[in-house]
């Protein structure tokens, strides 16, 4: 079993992720990834920076040909990631929505099991 523990760093609002955020992250991504008291072998590190705006050299950090946008390290046991405050919310949009769908699951043409549930769960299964 692995654990995925995610550290994030958050930045005040009116200040811009930069390259210094950046190298600051993984500077501290990495001091925790070789610290003795973490199991290198089953821990996995998610660290994640986030701020409401990027500078154009960070933007241009976050673009890795072999990787996602944002995901400036991808090392074996760790990643740092880079995100804005938008792109969270666009994910998380995205997540709830997937699993609204995925939640209305409607029953028909299964008479004997709606009996069935009507039978046992009658205050909850209206006729």
């Amino acid at each position: 079993m692995s654990i995925t523990p995610s550290p994030r760093h958050l930045k005040r609002l009116s200040q811009p992720i930069g390259l210094d955020e950046i190298s600051q992250i993984k500077k501290y991504a990495n001091k925790v990834s070789k610290n003795k008291y973490f199991d290198k072998e089953k821990a996995k590190w998610n660290f994640i920076v986030v701020g409401t705006r990027l500078t154009d050299d960070a933007k241009e950090e976050c673009k890795q040909v072999d990787r996602p946008y944002g995901l400036v390290t991808n090392g074996q046991n760790i990643k740092v990631w880079i995100k804005e405050w938008n792109q969270i919310i666009q994910e998380s949009k995205g997540k709830l929505k997937y699993l609204q769908a995925k939640l209305e699951y409607s029953v028909s043409g299964n008479s004997e099991g709606i009996d069935y549930l009507r039978g046992k769960y009658p205050q909850y299964i209206p006729d």
